[in-house]
């Protein structure tokens, strides 16, 4: 009677794990082949992902890190997006307004569109150097950096002869691509088109002496660098360190459009580059007007002073 108790319970035991096979059937996992065609990546994936780096390329880049060029390369491209933009627009809208009489055409763009530009200019410049070199793109920025920020002096020649070969190339590429446009209107090369390419406030000199046109620049300068100060705080609690470029950017567009009226400059290259590249197709082009003088050493000034008021006025270094 055990026996058949046991052979029940087996029995019943057999039948339970066959009704739950049938309630329960088995998970199947997919295989999935490798061999078949691999589904498409998405674009921006492919866009993202780390680029192929062909050897040869890695030698080039080891040597030039070795010797502390990668800085020097993105200062010099900083420097030449700055002024060849700067060159382009304004100078573009100027070549339209002056051919107007041949093309029977509107000029294209405005002042504001060309500081616009300007603007987007230094934003892109500066997102490019800031990683690599501190995004500087200027020398009076640079020494202003050296003085109260820490930067070594022993690198400042350096970036102050990137900065200056960006400059004379972008006069370079300027003029020659302008130079057909330039044929047309002053195939001599004289004093009626240099303001192109050069500072040469010859039409305010019935009414604005260098002394206004120093303060113009010193101010314009001193207030573009206060408020780079400020946005690269790193203890002001409302900007962000990364979105500096952005700000910059946006400080060169406010007081282009502020001062750039009379005449402004920014950066000392602006105007010292393409007057030292000119030099060679203009006669007198250094003493045509005294204005080189002050866009070569006034935004240097100006910039120091922006530095040292925010620092005195705004900042807290102490504990």
């Amino acid at each position: 009677m055990v026996n058949n108790a046991v052979e029940m319970e087996d029995s019943s035991k057999d039948l339970m794990n066959s009704s739950r096979n049938i309630a329960e059937p088995a998970t199947i996992t997919p295989q999935v082949s490798t061999e078949g065609p691999v589904p498409e990546e998405n674009p921006l994936a492919i866009l993202l992902r780390p680029h192929k780096q062909w050897g040869f390329i890695k030698t080039i880049q080891r040597g030039r890190d070795k010797a502390f060029l990668r800085p020097m390369f993105v200062e010099a491209i900083g420097s030449f997006w700055f002024i060849f933009v700067l060159l382009m627009s304004i100078g573009g809208f100027e070549f339209g307004t002056l051919l107007q009489p041949l093309t029977k055409q509107a000029p294209l763009g405005s002042w504001v569109s060309s500081m616009i530009a300007l603007g987007l200019s230094v934003s892109f410049g500066a997102l490019l150097a800031a990683p690599v070199s501190g995004g500087h793109l200027a020398p009076n920025i640079t020494i202003a950096l050296a003085l109260f920020r820490g930067f070594p002096w022993k690198l400042v020649p350096f970036y102050i002869v990137a900065q200056f070969a960006g400059a004379i190339f972008a006069a370079i590429c300027f003029y020659g691509i302008q130079s057909p446009w330039l044929d047309l209107i002053d195939a001599n090369r004289t004093a009626a088109s240099a303001p192109i390419f050069v500072n040469m406030p010859q039409y305010t000199a019935g009414f604005l002496n260098m002394g206004h046109l120093f303060i113009n620049e010193f101010l314009g300068c001193v207030i573009f660098m206060f408020i780079v100060a400020a946005v690269t705080d790193l203890k002001n609690p409302l900007v962000s360190i990364k979105a500096a470029p952005i700000y910059v950017g946006s400080a060169v567009f406010m007081i282009a459009n502020t001062f750039g009226w009379t005449q402004f400059v920014l950066n000392p290259f602006r105007d010292f580059g393409p007057r030292v590249y000119l030099s060679a197709y203009y006669s007198g082009l250094w003493g045509m007007h005294g204005y080189w003088a002050i866009a070569l050493f006034v935004p240097i000034l100006g910039d120091v002073v922006g530095m040292l008021l925010y620092d005195v006025l705004v900042a807290k270094d102490y504990e």
